[in-house]
Order: C-alpha cells, then structure tokens, then sequence
C-alpha cells in the first residue's frame, strides 16, 4: 500500500462540528510512485424518516456538504501544489443519471459531456448539491477524478454515501 488515509468526524450534541484527516504514505514507495486523494470523499449523508435532506434549511441542524478537492503526493509524500498542475490536466467525471448529486451553478456548463456523465476541467476542487429528497432506486454517486502531471495519469474515486433513517 502507498499510502493509508485516516478521517475523524467530530460531533457534538449530535451535530457535525469538523472532519479532521491525515495520509500517511509509504517513502519507500518507487521513483514515480505518487498518490492521487480526493479530499472530502467521504461524506455520508442520512436523510430523515421522511425522505428529506440533511441538508435542507427546514431542518433543525442542516449540515455544509463540503466541496471535494483533492491532494497529489509524490514518492516521498510532498505535496504537490496546485500550482504546478494546469487546470486543463484536471478532470472531475460526475454521473448523469439516477444519481442524488448535482453540481453547483457556480462551477458552470459542463467541459464535455458522454450520454453517462458530465466532465468538468480546470477547476481544482468540485462542489456540488444532493438532492432534496431520498430515491432509493438513485445509487450512482460516484465521482471520479483524473489528473495528469508528468506525463502520468492519475485516477481516484469516491462513492458518496447516502442513507435514510429506518431502512
């Protein structure tokens, strides 16, 4: 394993105060080995007996649904910093159809679309929105993000998870 990424979510009276993460990775990794994470990934998300969003206002505690970013490490576990991998080299590929994200306005149309997702280029992190009532049925949430550096391609993914109380 190259690297091992450990998250902490802190509660307090029941309500998200903080997610804290660290990556721990491997130096002993070889020359070009680097390590692609997208940051914020893994969020879950229960939504009320009803059906309805964590996230809507009319909730008591409504939580922030952070947007991904993402951090490229090298062999030796620096960071690489954004500013050395050119937004056109970054892609954020997001489903379609029967799925509970949707991207926010403020990141625009879509660079290009396929008949199964929408891709979205320079942009270093991706917000986005889910959707106000819980589909049972909707279970492509999976987001994945392609960066080239180096003449390398680098892929990761995430699998949002969402949930409704009772079931």
């Amino acid at each position: 394993v190259n690297h091992s990424t450990y998250k902490c979510t802190a509660f307090l009276n029941g309500i998200n105060i903080g997610v804290g993460t660290i990556t721990i990775n491997n130096s002993l990794e070889g020359g070009n080995s680097y390590s692609l994470i997208i940051n914020n990934g893994s969020q879950v998300f229960k939504y009320n007996e009803q059906g309805v969003s964590p996230a809507d206002n009319a909730s008591i505690n409504p939580i922030e649904i952070l947007p991904l970013g993402f951090t490229l490490y090298d062999n030796t576990g620096e960071e690489i910093p954004h500013t050395a991998i050119k937004g056109e080299d970054i892609r954020w590929i997001i489903p379609r159809e029967d799925t509970m994200l949707k991207v926010l306005s403020a990141y625009g149309e879509p660079t290009f679309e396929t008949e199964t997702t929408y891709i979205y280029t320079n942009t270093y992190d991706m917000g986005f929105s889910i959707s106000p009532t819980y589909y049972s049925r909707k279970l492509n949430n999976t987001i994945i993000l392609e960066v080239s550096y180096k003449d390398n391609l680098f892929i990761a993914k995430t699998d949002l998870t969402f949930l409704k109380e009772g079931e």
